[in-house]
């Protein structure tokens, strides 16, 4: 993963890698380079292993946020007693290769290493100073031993070189894959229509943009163009063709590119789809109370399986709903079919505060059959009172909840604007306007 040296570093929001209250993860074989913050871990991760990892000329290379991680020594099967993690390049003034804050402290999560520049961190952040790490002492220690069997990293690689894996299929990866290399081959697409420069800078890439002009990437671009200048007639029409016709696996032996548009990665392009069809409802103000569920559903999904359109159904769900909490992704490829409920989390950031409660209805518009959605569980039953456009109460009850929501079934009411009020066993009131539409 590669960022701006100048923007991206400067950027401490800018993170490669982000791991939550994980259990059991094996974190390897991965490179990031010139982004705020490398490798971040928030609150206790157990039993994590994170080795032979390579950082390169970030703000902050490895970051415990409140995080205990565990010893990171003999890991990964290798037999070696070192952890093999690097960190490349040149380290800027105020740039630590390892920052702990927020109550962390590296004697919780050791570190072995093998004492070399490259493996042994000296440019050590955080507070308070006495919980930092420091090199060759009680938290990072000297032993012999080798690194883990990773594919070679090259800091400093030219961007181009990475595209060019991309338009071959030569990123590694090790799970997801089909998704994985067609979302990747979207953004090469997406990246050359923004800098047409780039097929002049590599016969591979440019062999890419051939090939790419007669797949479904171009296919959804096309729409999206339509969708910007207002030609939604146009956008329309394209959107009731067939996809699997356009599907392309195409294979150049003199560059290696590789097409990635299968129709096993069907389901994204059926999500581009969708979101398109509900946009232009959206423009058009002819959105129902299912398509606001649909909306909702999409948003939820996990992106990496599912496509980056995903962010853009979050930013059209907050935009309808005013809603800016997040959809916490945290290992999302193995959630990706819980109800989404349990990854929509309020936007408290990384703060270790308590969540405050807060409450969505939906879908909205509705028949009178809607969802009252907690952000956090509470036993506790909530009294629910429901206003008309006139102030007049139309119902007026205690409200439980199951697994953090509560169905309402109220389909006597009738076509308009209401008031929904909520008032919890702490006499929090929380107030939403919803539609019923029949």
């Amino acid at each position: 993963m590669y960022g701006s040296p100048t923007a991206a570093v400067a950027n401490d929001n800018m993170r490669a890698y982000y791991s939550k209250s994980n259990t059991g993860l094996d974190i390897f074989c991965n490179g990031e380079q010139s982004l705020g913050r490398g490798f971040e871990f928030f609150m206790t991760n157990p039993g994590t292993n994170w080795h032979d990892n390579n950082m390169t000329a970030n703000g902050k290379g490895m970051v415990l946020n409140g995080a205990i991680i565990g010893p990171q020594m003999g890991v990964g099967g290798w037999g070696s007693p070192t952890m093999g993690n690097k960190w490349w390049g040149t380290w800027g003034s105020g740039d630590s290769q390892t920052y702990v804050y927020n109550g962390a402290h590296a004697a919780m999560s050791m570190f072995y290493v093998f004492d070399d520049p490259i493996t042994n961190p000296v440019v050590n952040g955080g507070n308070p100073p006495f919980y930092r790490y420091a090199p060759i002492s009680s938290i990072i220690s000297t032993t012999t031993g080798g690194v883990g069997d990773c594919p070679v990293y090259e800091p400093g690689r030219n961007i181009d070189s990475l595209y060019e894996q991309i338009a071959q299929q030569h990123v590694d990866y090790s799970t997801n894959i089909i998704p994985s290399n067609w979302i990747g081959q979207y953004a090469l697409w997406n990246a050359i229509l923004a800098d047409t420069s780039l097929v002049d800078s590599s016969a591979t890439i440019a062999e890419f943009a051939t090939l790419a002009a007669s797949s479904r990437y171009k296919y959804l671009t096309d729409i999206e163009h339509l969708l910007a200048i207002g030609d939604f007639t146009d956008a329309t029409t394209m959107l009731g063709y067939s996809i699997d016709p356009m599907a392309n696996t195409s294979w150049d032996s003199v560059t290696q590119v590789q097409m990635a548009d299968s129709t096993g990665a069907d389901n994204i392009v059926e999500n581009y789809q969708n979101f398109f069809k509900l946009y232009i409802k959206y423009m058009d103000s002819t959105l129902t109370g299912s398509d606001s569920l649909a909306i909702f559903a999409l948003a939820g999904l996990c992106p990496e399986r599912n496509g980056t359109v995903v962010f853009q159904a979050r930013v059209l769900y907050s935009e309808i709903f005013n809603d800016l909490s997040m959809f916490n992704d945290d290992s999302c490829l193995d959630a990706d079919t819980t109800y989404i409920a349990a990854r929509h989390l309020p936007n408290n950031g990384n703060s270790a505060t308590t969540a405050v409660q807060n409450y969505k209805v939906y879908p909205n518009p509705n028949d009178g059959n809607f969802v009252v959605q907690q952000y956090m569980r509470e036993p506790e039953p909530v009294k629910a009172i429901i206003y008309d456009a006139v102030g007049r109460e139309v119902y007026n009850s205690d409200m439980s909840f199951v697994n953090t929501q509560s169905n309402l079934n109220l389909g006597n009411l009738s076509p308009g604007l209401y008031l929904l009020e909520l008032k919890d066993s702490k006499n929090e009131i929380f107030r939403f306007k919803f539609v019923v539409s029949k």
